[in-house]
């Protein structure tokens, strides 16, 4: 899982601008997906390079997928001065979040632990592992809800001046036709180069000049 998920998080930093972040988070979605579903059918006689090991790898690949696109979606939608602000917020939600899954999924296996085995069904053979069947069928049903959930992302590729939104691109802060600060509209001149252009300027160079005589 440690391998794994230095691997996802660099190929997420080289892609995350290159590649529409809503397919990122639908990868992730349908890997999380992929890895509960195998550790629900697992046994206790199963083998663990045909389910644990890759349910382990899909699940780190969902995690640092969803992830990065998440924090870099939060991250730039506020200014620089509030990011940090952001980070804790999502940090905080993300958190939240675990804890609730944890625990609705001990209920669940707590519940189905504590009621004699079922004689019937894929686990009826294997005791054992009901509980934990049940539930990791709770997340296999929560993270098939987030696939349904993709298709309404809107949001395009991130990093490198792009922003979260589709078919956006950020190329200044600035407002559309605004001269940035400081700066001169290209037909200025230095008042020392403006020449004359009514009687009056042109008055009061002559008399300037008469003084000077």
């Amino acid at each position: 899982m440690a391998i794994m998920g230095i691997a996802v998080n660099i190929v997420a930093g080289l892609i995350l601008h290159k590649v529409s972040n809503k397919l990122l988070m639908g990868i992730g979605a349908c890997a999380y997906t992929l890895s509960f579903l195998l550790l629900a059918l697992n046994k206790s006689n199963s083998s663990y390079w045909a389910f644990c090991f890759p349910a382990l790898l899909l699940c780190v690949v969902g995690a640092d997928l969803e992830f990065n696109v998440a924090n870099m979606y939060v991250m730039s939608s506020m200014p620089r001065s509030q990011q940090s602000v952001a980070g804790g917020i999502f940090q905080t939600v993300a958190k939240l979040c675990v804890t609730l899954g944890f625990g609705i999924s001990t209920a669940i296996f707590n519940a189905v632990a504590a009621k004699p085995p079922s004689p019937s069904g894929y686990h009826a053979a294997d005791p054992a592992t009901q509980p934990y069947a049940a539930a990791f069928w709770f997340t296999v049903a929560a993270s098939a809800a987030s696939v349904c959930l993709v298709p309404w992302l809107r949001i395009g590729t991130q990093g490198c001046g792009n922003v979260g939104a589709e078919g956006g691109n950020v190329e200044s802060a600035q407002p559309q036709g605004a001269q940035p600060q400081g700066a001169q509209p290209p037909d200025a001149h230095p008042p020392s180069a403006r020449l004359p252009t009514d009687e009056k300027d042109r008055g009061s160079g002559g008399a300037s000049a008469s003084q000077e005589a």
